[in-house]
């Protein structure tokens, strides 16, 4: 689960869709949740291409098994220590936004809980590992999520 957190956001994305029709629940049918929705899919993208390529720029791994080469504390580090999945985040939430499905926000709140709970630690203990106390003050000005 540690190594595939794109492949969990991907799989929950596709069962968006299906889910909605499946178990048409309470639908949510506001123009403005739906334009919220979209925006925060649009804007997920664009957050998780560009955190990704800050590590490729830089020269270091985005396998989350793996320990970075360096640490990466510019651009959007600077505002949270986890972009790519705050990336990820959005583009759930913003899907089931978007499709006005009110059963399908269970696929945020289940990838927050993986990657906060299971994922994100064990990233953080490796980096820490690997860069101790100058990780340590990054994790002190940089807060995990926003």
């Amino acid at each position: 689960m540690n190594r595939y957190p794109l492949l969990i956001m991907l799989f929950f994305l596709a069962l968006s869709w299906p889910l909605s029709l499946i178990l048409p629940t309470e639908q949510i049918n506001l123009a403005p949740i739906k334009v919220v929705g979209y925006t925060l899919f649009i804007i997920g993208i664009p957050l998780l291409l560009s955190a990704a390529g800050l590590f490729k720029k830089i020269g270091t791994t985005i396998d989350p098994t793996k320990a970075p080469d360096q640490l990466v504390t510019t651009g959007i580090y600077n505002l949270s220590r986890n972009p790519m999945y705050l990336g990820m985040l959005l583009i759930l939430t913003g899907a089931q936004l978007a499709l006005s499905s009110l059963i399908g926000m269970i696929f945020p709140i289940i990838f927050f809980f993986i990657m906060n709970k299971i994922v994100i630690p064990r990233e953080e203990q490796m980096v820490a590992g690997a860069f101790g106390r100058e990780y340590d003050d990054y994790k002190m000005q940089t807060r995990r999520w926003i």
